[in-house]
């Protein structure tokens, strides 16, 4: 009688430490995606976007120091690291929820390949889906709140930076699995991050029009 006793509240014990676990390693995720949003925010006033939504892949080719870089190479230097130092991961690109770390490893052929490991990817609804290296300027989008910015994304093992709804390979990338109750993150164009369950979001889901801009 005491073992089966002593076995139900072991189980107990474990269960509620692995919900601990996950609602730590959640809050410390949704933390990393409101640090993204703010390194976005200092890059824009720094590179005078003129109130353009930071997204594009290429924009900046013609400042010094950038080139063709992606949107994870951009933010580097409000991240405290070296806009062109590839060998080292920036931890706040990967998820803590993310149980394969981003994706990649970094022994993978060369080391200069850790900067790819990530666990977020970009929406395709903030895009000017005819000219990838032009986005919209927030002043268009008449519902910032309702439009998805970026999101929890097995962007590392997909090798992509973008999230297309069109897609149902990409919408697959989206995790049931990192946090409880099948949920991910996404943040939002007005800078708030919401945990929401993935089922939600998809084509036939109550928030699947978080993908679609609406303009003024």
């Amino acid at each position: 009688m005491v073992a089966a006793i002593i076995s139900v509240l072991a189980v107990l014990l474990f269960s509620i430490s692995k919900r601990i676990g996950s609602g730590m390693r959640s809050t410390k995720d949704i933390s990393n995606m409101r640090g993204m949003l703010l390194a976005i925010d200092l890059f824009s006033v720094d590179h005078r976007d003129g109130g353009r939504i930071f997204l594009a892949h290429d924009r900046y080719e013609d400042r010094y120091g950038y080139g063709f870089k992606a949107w994870f190479q951009y933010l580097r230097p409000y991240m405290g690291y070296d806009l062109d130092d590839l060998y080292t991961q920036v931890p706040a690109f990967i998820a803590p929820g993310d149980p394969s770390a981003g994706g990649r490893k970094s022994n993978l052929s060369l080391p200069a390949q850790a900067f790819l490991r990530r666990s977020y990817s970009f929406s395709t609804g903030t895009l000017d889906t005819y000219n990838r290296t032009y986005t919209w300027k927030k002043l268009q989008i008449a519902k910032p709140s309702e439009l998805l910015f970026f999101a929890n994304h097995r962007a590392g093992a997909l090798g992509t930076q973008w999230i297309d709804p069109s897609s149902q390979a990409s919408l697959n990338g989206i995790p049931t699995d990192w946090y409880s109750g099948e949920r991910a993150h996404f943040a939002f164009l007005d800078g708030h991050v919401e945990s929401i369950p993935v089922k939600d979001v998809l084509p036939e889901g109550v928030r699947h029009s978080i993908f679609r801009p609406v303009f003024q």
